[in-house]
């Protein structure tokens, strides 16, 4: 068990260094400056309220059973699909953010079997918070289990990049 643990945190740590290259060629190039408009420095989501999953298993993306219902109601013709992926505070900064993609990644693949196949790649923005964002105490085990959490927002247009640091974004372009 501990090779794959190792071996794991070998391939979280590959992703988040190709993750921070890239939101570095953004910074260059420009695109990564911060919007104005809202505390921070971000601009105001233009989505509606989000499909939130919650109570997944400490250091698990799986998706429980309790989430397929919620899964079964996410209309998937909105032009933008955001899905946002949090963890507790437990475990590494590094491990976090993997577990905290790897439940939005997770959710992506959910929806994109149930569309029979048909590709939603082109209109998924996939954001990995860690435990940077937490909507409960993580003091008590009820708190970390909400914390332990999953977004699915549907939006009119692009929301602008996290102003939140260590937060990772992924489009989705081009895929099948």
């Amino acid at each position: 068990m501990r090779d794959a643990e190792l071996e794991l945190e070998a391939e979280l740590e590959d992703l988040m260094t190709t993750l921070a290259e890239s939101e570095l060629e953004l910074e260059i190039e420009g695109e990564g400056e911060i919007p104005q408009g809202q505390p921070g420095g971000g601009a105001q989501l233009t989505c509606r309220p989000p499909i939130v999953l919650s109570d997944f298993r400490s250091g698990e993306y799986t998706l429980r059973t309790q989430h397929y219902a919620r899964l079964l109601a996410v209309p998937l013709g909105a032009p933008i699909i955001l899905i946002r992926g949090h963890s507790d505070n437990r475990g590494s900064a590094v491990v976090n953010a993997g577990i905290s993609l790897s439940r939005a990644f997770e959710v992506m693949h959910w929806l994109t079997d149930r569309n029979a196949g048909a590709s939603i790649a082109g209109r998924v923005i996939i954001e990995g918070f860690g435990s940077a964002t937490p909507v409960a105490s993580n003091a008590s085990v009820a708190g970390r289990s909400a914390n332990r959490r999953v977004e699915i927002f549907l939006c009119d247009a692009p929301p602008p990049p996290p102003v939140i640091a260590n937060a990772t974004r992924i489009e989705m372009h081009g895929m099948a």
